[in-house]
């Protein structure tokens, strides 16, 4: 990886690790972690796998991730790069996608502030679901992603408890609605998150529901698509986003400067 790009994923990243120390949630953030890397390690080793994850690996771990993006990830071809999602590659990715989730204090605040009890929940790009470890009192949470070894884990993860549904793209049911949205760096990742938003989750947000919503374009990471933030803009996102929901949380102030990061309200109609 570049100089350049490694200066830039610094910058995109500062906000949360300085409003993360001493924040008032890191005792809970830590806690959350450390019981989710016990549990993505017995899944490790129910899937046969010999990689390993700790507190202590994990800047390692995420050093090797970036490396391994920096080596294969060709932007004409992401699908390639996202199937190779696979044994050990998809065990780093998953311990990194864990640390990510975790490591968002202003994301940790939002979930933390919700009274979840009684509330439906959809999760759309769920990844290692981890933040799902605040969401404990939802009536319902579907973790929505494509199948890989990271739904595999959520299977594992939420096995014999009713509440928590994994599944994939195409699957919801029309006219479903869900008390609150939650899709966390999906849409930077898509050549169409104008298209996406309208048809993948503005729809399914209640009359009176809430979104999280965060895709941090444009920060010099290299799996993130050039036309995402054009389309965004060109395509009518931003324009939807402002008319169908008002922010009333920043998840990430830097990058509330440029892109979507926030909790947001369903607008009255």
């Amino acid at each position: 990886m570049s100089f350049r790009v490694r200066v830039r994923r610094l910058a995109s990243s500062i906000a949360d690790l300085v409003a993360g120390i001493g924040h008032p949630n890191a005792n809970v953030r830590r806690r959350a972690l450390r019981a989710e890397l016990a549990t993505l390690n017995a899944f490790y080793e129910r899937e046969g796998l010999a990689f390993r994850i700790s507190e202590e690996r994990l800047p390692e771990s995420l050093l090797r991730w970036e490396r391994y993006v920096d080596e294969t990830f060709d932007a004409r071809d992401p699908d390639r790069f996202y199937a190779s999602w696979t044994g050990e590659i998809g065990a780093l990715n998953l311990a990194v996608n864990v640390q990510d989730q975790l490591r968002r204090s202003g994301l940790v605040a939002a979930l933390q502030g919700i009274d979840w009890r009684g509330l439906r929940v959809l999760d759309v790009g769920a990844g290692s679901a981890a933040i799902h470890a605040f969401t404990r009192a939802a009536r319902e949470v579907v973790l929505l992603d494509v199948e890989n070894l990271a739904t595999r884990y959520n299977r594992f993860k939420f096995a014999g408890d009713p509440r928590y549904r994994v599944t994939g793209p195409g699957t919801l049911a029309g006219g479903e609605s869900f008390d609150v949205v939650i899709c966390i760096d999906v849409l930077e990742h898509l050549r169409e998150p104008s298209r996406f938003f309208a048809e993948s989750i503005e729809p399914f947000v209640a009359r009176r529901g809430r979104l999280l919503l965060q895709s941090p374009w444009g920060a010099g990471v290299k799996e993130h698509l050039p036309e995402a933030p054009r389309d965004w803009k060109s395509e009518g996102g931003a324009a939807h986003l402002a008319r169908a929901f008002r922010r009333v949380r920043v998840l990430n102030p830097i990058v509330a400067a440029y892109a979507p990061s926030g909790l947001y309200a369903r607008r009255a109609p």
